[in-house]
């Protein structure tokens, strides 16, 4: 009896725990259908944002293909505007881009007898100028000739190609040589620059492009001097030991151009990486066909998620209604003995209850409802959008130096991060020639075969102090240390010292580095110095060689960047000003149709830029100068992986924003904002107003750009945290351009229409070679 009583105590308890079990199920089946169903609204809803995407991106392209055939047929214009001037002229010059012209003037020039130095460097200015204009017309042809296709070169235009390299590289050499050979003129008759009474030679001869010193023993065993200061080329130096006494001259030649750094390998700009030459439009594109795939894949297995879902939830009613019907008839049956038992409700068949804990699992993914957790399942994109933002930025900053980022030696002197300035200076010893001698009446001279310069050879026999061993552990004794130092003093007086003033033909933003140009290798070498030290007043850099040679001074090109900010205004219908804010320089340009001028430029206690302020030029050209003068703030596609403290943005989207800039830069200006710097790699930010010429200015606005939508924030620069939440009713717009057209006043669209397509195309370019939304 006691068992029977037992079981009848818990049949309630039983019965009350399966009908629990009953509804649990019964409601995660529900939530995973509705689930399912907010997983198919979402996805439209995402399709469709993306679809609208595409159509906005899309106006904006058509407008820049436009322009680009308008800008296309101006640059032919200018094209036969320049062919047409070079072939008018009448100063008795060949046409740099006529092959045979050059050969010609190549072979008379090779030929001259002029060999005076004075000669040599008025031959150099008239030289130089026609070199740099070869060398434009090797490195933009298009500006000189029709751009063909590699399939369109015929076999004698690729030989053109080749035999300008030819003739500029021939330049060069012969232009040295010739220097060399006015060099060994002047060492043939020493007599008219030698100090009688000490026996040194001393001479120095200057010019804009080339200053030239001299100095040297003309005879054995003169040990009185051993060294000399040239005030004019900022260059002095002592000769060690073993070179005083010596029967030679000294010579020490800075040209105002370097012809050595376009041979090294690391001088060329990289190639756009095929990741970075994507378009924004295509991008999206690409990714709505995946969005496409992935949602027919994904079609067929929520049709069979939600049958499947749909039979549980038919057959957990069945099973209920079939569980009340057996209880109503228990109670009918009053309590009668032999009464069946309302069954165990069975299994589903197939899958054994396995989709509603599918459906759980599910479920317990979707904790954000914020987040379409079956739209990202199974997508790189969307996989790469869960990530943090700062390690995203990180990771594909990583990614990016890891694209660019060249491999030298361990000496090479990197170009790409660094570059030389202010020329480069000869210094070399030099063999003086047999001299002629006065017999009588008579002048003998030996002549030399063959009659030109000879170096004498010389390495310091200079053995550098071993590096500490850091895994030793023992102390060395003050008696040691002493000799140690000594034996170092006595090693460093085996080396050449001098001490070299920075030209001021350059600005110097921070102390340089001394290289050698290493002829077998072709490149610049930091190999062979000891002992450099800066002096900030003087501007002075002192060091120790082992060799003679070649020398550079190389600067880091970089140290004028990040921006620290800009903005870009309009001035007018076709005229926009940008100003950029840098560590040790602010510099104004102005932009106009075709046209970048410098109006504006200080770099605190040094002295302004020359020649270039004031003076309209091409943007190329304004480049290459300011560059030139040791100013570079216009980065190129690797200069990231050699400044720290970045935030580069997606290049995709940061190019589609900048060509936006360029259409609304008569009517809008934009500014630097503090939020971009930590925004993340997807995200652009900057302020914004409308500024029409002659009316009041409005207040800024902060403008957040993203791959896929362009927004005006609710709140601004002096919010304390920044909300990428936008403006109450604000719609979506892909693009600046397209947000402009529908947000900003009818005043800002008429005037955007008066925009030239070369004024759009001349804003849009500066913008390409600043990246200041990268770079600030």
């Amino acid at each position: 009896m006691g068992p029977k009583k037992k079981g009848k105590k818990e049949e309630p308890e039983a019965k009350k725990k399966e009908e629990e079990s009953e509804q649990e199920k019964s409601d995660t089946a529900e939530v995973a259908l509705r689930e399912v169903v907010r997983t198919e609204q979402l996805a439209k809803m995402k399709y469709e944002s993306l679809q609208k995407c595409v159509t906005q991106l899309s106006s904006t392209r058509a407008l820049y293909v436009k322009h680009y055939v308008l800008v296309q047929q101006k640059i032919d214009q200018a094209r036969e505007e320049l062919l047409w001037s070079e072939y008018i002229k009448c100063d008795g010059m060949p046409d740099p881009a006529c092959v045979k012209q050059m050969n010609t003037y190549l072979s008379l020039w090779e030929e001259s007898k002029y060999d005076l130095m004075e000669d040599v460097i008025a031959k150099t200015q008239e030289v130089l100028p026609l070199m740099n204009t070869l060398e434009s017309i090797l490195e933009y042809p298009e500006e000189w000739e029709v751009p063909l296709k590699p399939e369109e070169m015929t076999r004698s235009h690729k030989a053109k190609l080749v035999e300008r390299q030819k003739i500029f590289s021939t330049m060069k050499k012969l232009q040295m040589s010739k220097l060399n050979r006015a060099t060994y003129n002047i060492l043939l008759d020493v007599s008219p620059i030698v100090d009688t009474e000490n026996n040194v030679l001393q001479h120095y001869l200057a010019s804009d492009l080339v200053q030239l010193g001299l100095w040297g023993n003309v005879v054995e065993k003169n040990m009185r001097v051993k060294g000399t200061e040239f005030d004019g080329l900022g260059f002095s130096f002592e000769l060690p030991r073993s070179l005083m006494g010596i029967r030679g001259a000294v010579r020490v030649m800075r040209v105002e151009y370097d012809h050595y750094s376009k041979q090294c390998p690391s001088y060329s700009k990289p190639g756009i990486h095929p990741e970075d030459q994507e378009e924004l439009l295509d991008r999206i594109k690409k990714k709505v066909g995946m969005f496409e795939e992935k949602a027919r894949r994904e079609e067929e297995e929520r049709k069979k998620e939600k049958a499947r879902i749909e039979a549980e939830l038919k057959a957990a009613r069945e099973a209920e209604q079939e569980r009340l019907r057996l209880l109503a008839l228990e109670k009918k049956g009053k309590g009668k003995k032999g009464a069946p038992a309302p069954p165990a409700k069975e299994k589903t068949p197939r899958d054994g209850g396995g989709s509603a804990r599918r459906a759980s699992m599910k479920s317990n993914r979707s904790d954000n409802p914020e987040i379409p957790t079956e739209a990202q399942a199974g997508s790189e994109i969307d996989q790469e959008e869960e990530k943090d933002p700062a390690t995203k930025a990180k990771e594909k900053l990583q990614q990016r130096i890891d694209m660019y980022k060249i491999k030298i030696d361990k000496h090479e002197l990197n170009l790409r991060r660094n570059r030389i300035m202010a020329g480069v200076i000869v210094f070399d010893m030099l063999y003086i020639p047999p001299q002629p001698k006065k017999v009588a009446n008579w002048v003998i001279c030996e002549l030399e075969h063959p009659q030109e310069l000879k170096y004498r050879p010389w390495t310091a026999d200079y053995k550098p102090p071993a590096p500490p061993d850091e895994n030793s552990n023992v102390k060395k004794t003050p008696e040691e240390i002493e000799r140690e130092i000594k034996a170092q003093e006595a090693e460093l007086q085996k080396l050449l010292q001098v001490h070299l003033k920075l030209p001021s033909t350059a600005l110097w933003f921070e102390p340089p580095s001394i290289v050698r140009w290493d002829e077998e290798k072709n490149y610049w070498t930091t190999e062979g110095f000891y002992g450099i030290s800066f002096n900030e007043g003087k501007q002075t850099l002192s060091f120790k060689t082992m060799h003679f040679g070649i020398f550079g001074l190389s600067a880091f090109r970089f140290s004028n960047l990040p921006f620290q900010s800009w903005e870009l205004r309009p001035e007018g219908d076709n005229k926009a000003v940008i100003a950029l804010s840098a560590a040790a320089v602010q510099a104004e340009f102005a932009i106009e149709a075709g046209l970048v001028t410098l109006i504006k430029f200080s770099s605190g206690n040094k002295p302004p830029v020359k020649g270039i302020i004031h003076v309209p030029m091409r943007l190329k050209d304004l480049i290459k100068e300011m560059r030139q003068q040791g100013v570079d703030i216009f980065p190129d596609v690797d200069s990231h992986c050699y400044i720290e403290g970045l935030p580069l943005k997606d290049i995709p989207t940061e190019r589609h924003l900048y060509y936006c800039m360029a259409l609304t830069a008569n009517s809008l200006g934009f500014y630097w904002s503090r939020w971009n710097l930590l925004s993340g790699y997807e995200k652009l930010i900057m302020q914004y107003r409308e500024k029409i010429v002659g009316e009041a200015e409005q207040p800024q606005k902060i403008l957040l750009i993203t791959p896929e939508l362009t927004s005006v924030l609710e709140c601004n620069e002096s919010s304390q945290t920044f909300s990428d939440k936008p403006e109450a009713g604000l719609p979506e717009y892909a693009d600046l351009y397209n947000l402009v057209q529908g947000y900003c006043s009818a005043k800002v669209q008429k005037q955007m229409s008066l925009a030239t397509p070369i004024f759009v195309n001349s804003v849009y370019e500066f913008l390409l070679n600043t990246l200041v939304l990268s770079y600030a």
